[in-house]
Order: structure tokens, then sequence, then C-alpha cells
């Protein structure tokens, strides 16, 4: 996935189904424990899961209009300030190989090495 792109999307029914969805998962593992941490009130394989769905989120909601719930983006930025996942994407950021059949969206910003 490339995470150094900001894109612009226009979500299908079924996209919006499955962010909704998503949504959904975030909200009652953070209801059981902390609004303001991981789903399971510390860090587990299950955030480690989530982790890449976070970073698609951040790929394409804004560009695209699409609107998360105040829990959804604070429970991403959770993801996004952890240490792991920080590193992950200083490491992408180096990147220098595109796979162009795996690029969606118009493509709005690169940042990286990539960037023009």
């Amino acid at each position: 996935m490339n995470i150094r792109a900001t894109a612009k999307i226009h979500p299908s029914a079924a996209c919006l189904a499955d962010i909704a969805r998503i949504e959904y998962i975030f909200a009652e593992c953070l209801t059981n424990s902390s609004s303001d941490s991981y789903l399971f009130g510390h860090f587990t394989a299950a955030d480690a899961f989530f982790s890449p769905v976070v970073l698609r989120l951040q790929t394409y909601t804004k560009a695209s209009g699409i609107i998360l719930k105040p829990l959804t983006e604070q429970y991403c930025q959770t993801i996004l300030d952890n240490p792991h996942v920080q590193a992950w994407q200083k490491s992408a950021l180096k990147e220098t190989r595109i796979i162009e059949e795996d690029e969606a969206g118009e493509i709005l910003s690169v940042e990286g090495i990539l960037a023009k």
C-alpha cells in the first residue's frame, strides 16, 4: 500500500459499508476499554492488525470527503502516534518502488523520496 500519497477516491456503497463496519468494530472495542487508548487498553495484535487500515483511512478519507466518527478519528490518531507505526511510516517514506496497478484514485500529494 502507498502510505506516501494522499488520494481522492469516489467511494462505492460497498466501500462506505466497509468503513462503517470498521468504525463499529473500533467503537465496540473502545467502549469496553478507554476511548483514548488502543482497542483493548494497551497495544495488542489487534492494533497491529488494524494499523494498515488506519493508514489507508489516512490516505483517502479527508481528500475524498469521507467523514469518520470522532471515536474513529481518536483511535486513528492513537495508532499514528504509536512509535512502532511511526518507524514503519519513516521506513516506508524511503521506499522508491511504485506498483502502478495498486494505485487508486487521484493522487493529490506524495511524501518522501518520491515527492516531486
